[in-house]
């Protein structure tokens, strides 16, 4: 089960600011609500089942704190945790940053068989996919944080997350992800490099958005889509609970042949 909660907050300062790269301090506040014995299981965990990042929306006037779970059972530790609990601001202690919280909903709960369904059982092919990169992004290669989105590197990452916690249909072919990134070209973009700020660490990574297209058969153009779908949830690259990599990915839906 992948599921969304949706918090709305913003400073009690009108004059704060709520920067991108506090990940780490909502990551550290939200581990303090959560079960000890759970969070005690995630640093044993290879691949963590959620990302969090936050940041600010134009369209509603405030600060957006996106939490984002990859099965049943950190919906349930994480999201229904956070949602359930009745406090109505919080602080980030290190800034000493009073958040009010406006809002929380959980959204776009869904299961993995959902989204497969969502383009193997539909007459639509979509081959175009426009990618929103609303934090830094980044990914290690070679021992080094990138300032690009290798498309390879998003592609392979995605599909072994998927693989890692999906229960409802396994992708695992080497050969089919081989295809997908053979098959996925970047076709424009609108990016600038940028550091992220952790634990006193600046890393080299990217923001911006880009566009890209699938020129393969409907198989692996569905499985492209089935895995942008997820990177709703997953995020994108590196460090994707301290809030790296969250995306917005949109379409334009038509009917080709």
């Amino acid at each position: 089960m992948l599921a969304s909660l949706i918090i709305k907050m913003k400073p009690r300062d009108d004059n704060a600011v709520i920067k991108k790269d506090y990940g780490s301090l909502f990551h550290g506040y939200m581990y303090s609500k959560l079960d000890t014995h759970y969070v005690d299981k995630l640093h044993h965990l290879r691949l963590n089942p959620y990302s969090q990042y936050s940041y600010f929306d134009s369209k509603s006037n405030c600060y957006i704190w996106k939490i984002s779970t990859l099965n049943d059972e950190a919906k349930e530790k994480i999201i229904d945790k956070m949602f359930d609990d009745d406090v109505n601001s919080f602080t980030l202690t290190y800034h000493n940053l009073k958040i009010d919280i406006i809002s929380k909903e959980i959204v776009n709960v869904c299961s993995y068989k959902d989204i497969s369904d969502r383009y193997f059982l539909s007459n639509n092919t979509i081959r175009t996919a426009d990618m929103k990169f609303l934090t830094p992004t980044t990914y290690k290669v070679h021992g080094h944080y990138t300032i690009f989105p290798y498309l390879s590197n998003m592609f392979i990452s995605l599909y072994d997350k998927w693989n890692y916690y999906s229960k409802d249909l396994s992708l695992k072919d080497n050969k089919l992800v081989e295809d997908i990134v053979n098959s996925v070209r970047m076709v424009q973009y609108n990016l600038k490099s940028t550091k992220f700020s952790m634990e006193g660490v600046k890393l080299d990574s990217f923001i911006g958005s880009i566009k890209l297209y699938c020129d393969g058969n409907n198989m692996l153009v569905n499985i492209y889509n089935i895995l942008l779908d997820f990177a709703n949830y997953s995020g994108i690259g590196a460090k994707t609970s301290l809030s790296m990599g969250g995306v917005l990915i949109s379409r334009n839906y038509f009917k080709t042949k």
